[in-house]
């Protein structure tokens, strides 16, 4: 499948990120922009046009040519006021469809009211997805480490287990 619109992600942490992968592998011409050096350098062998800039600066928007993308994809849910200004400095140079990931209901209120033509809220829609798998052999558990707050998988080739201990991440049983 070829993509043939023009695409802005603004924000390569991890959503970001796999969200312009996907795009490029998919036939998309994307622009990937993140202000943090490390993200960027972390990306641009997989992401070919992959720039370090703060895309809250007007004038940084037109200099990366923002008003010629179909669609901008901010990534950026833990900075509030990054990503408002984002989506409003993306409306302003006539970007079409501006997509916005939102860290809560809140935020979602204040994106839609600045003018993003799509919410979403990763975290939150994914639950009913997880909340509804069958148990069966190969998933073990799913969900946050309580110590790190991150997400991590449990596979494992044996039947269904419950853990007693999320934190150890390491696989084994």
């Amino acid at each position: 499948m070829s993509i043939h619109k023009t695409y802005a992600v603004f924000g390569l942490g991890r959503y970001g990120r796999a969200v312009a992968e996907e795009l490029v592998q998919n036939g998309a011409e994307v622009l990937a922009v993140d202000i943090d050096p490390n993200n960027v350098n972390s990306a641009v062998e997989t992401l070919p046009v992959c720039k370090c800039a703060d895309i809250t600066d007007p004038e940084v928007i037109k200099r990366l040519g923002v008003s010629n993308i179909d669609v901008a994809v901010i990534a950026m849910a833990s900075n509030l006021e990054a990503s408002v200004m984002a989506v409003t400095l993306c409306k302003e140079v006539g970007v079409k469809n501006v997509i916005v990931k939102c860290g809560s209901d809140m935020h979602q209120k204040i994106f839609r009211r600045v003018g993003a033509d799509q919410v979403i809220f990763p975290e939150k829609e994914s639950v009913p997805f997880y909340a509804n798998l069958p148990e069966y052999e190969g998933i073990k558990y799913f969900g946050l480490s309580s110590s790190t707050k991150k997400p991590y998988n449990r596979i494992c080739t044996e039947h269904y287990h419950p853990i007693v201990n999320d934190d150890d991440n390491s696989g084994e049983n």
